[in-house]
């Protein structure tokens, strides 16, 4: 059971295949996902008496979690390597490589050891707070609405005899 390989499929949730989560207290992250197995994986996971997790408030169903001190190969539904940019958010179908190992502490269930994960339906993360956009445009306009640029247009500003300043720079 330690080298073959068990595939499990389902929806991905905080899926850390790039790059390693962050450690806990000093500890070195690991490459990991978590997993919420569709019906034919959570058989899969039951016979193989897999530890199952009971769903939180940030993963919505029972899940797997899969870890490695290695990078796990990700590819796409042609077998394509996805580039390290290019990263898996919350809600993606994949399919999960997995090494079922026992732990060898008495009481642990069996873990998942992460070999690799395949892309089945991407919903790409975008961290908002790194990316090109801010939270002031992920809105479309919305014709006729508030702006500011109208709105200090029409202010007397009574400090600034100039009328410079301030509505400078929203030209």
């Amino acid at each position: 059971m330690p080298n073959e390989l068990t595939y499990l499929n389902g929806i991905a949730y905080y899926a850390f295949v790039h790059k390693p989560s962050r450690g806990y207290a000093g500890e070195e992250g690991k490459y990991e996902i978590s997993l919420i197995p569709d019906a034919d994986s959570m058989k899969i996971a039951k016979a193989l008496k897999i530890n199952i997790n009971d769903p939180k408030e940030t993963i919505p169903g029972p899940h797997i979690k899969a870890k490695s001190k290695f990078m796990p190969n990700v590819v796409d539904t042609d077998g394509k390597e996805i580039p390290k940019t290019l990263l898996i958010g919350n809600g993606s179908r994949v399919s999960l490589a997995t090494r079922v190992y026992q732990n060898p502490t008495k009481g642990y269930k069996p873990s998942c050891t992460l070999v690799g994960v395949q892309v089945i339906e991407l919903i790409p993360y975008v961290d908002i707070e790194k990316s090109s956009e801010s939270t002031t445009n992920v809105f479309g306009k919305v014709k006729g609405g508030f702006t500011i640029k109208e709105f200090m247009e029409n202010q007397e500003i009574p400090f600034d005899d100039k009328k410079e300043g301030v509505k400078d720079d929203l030209k």
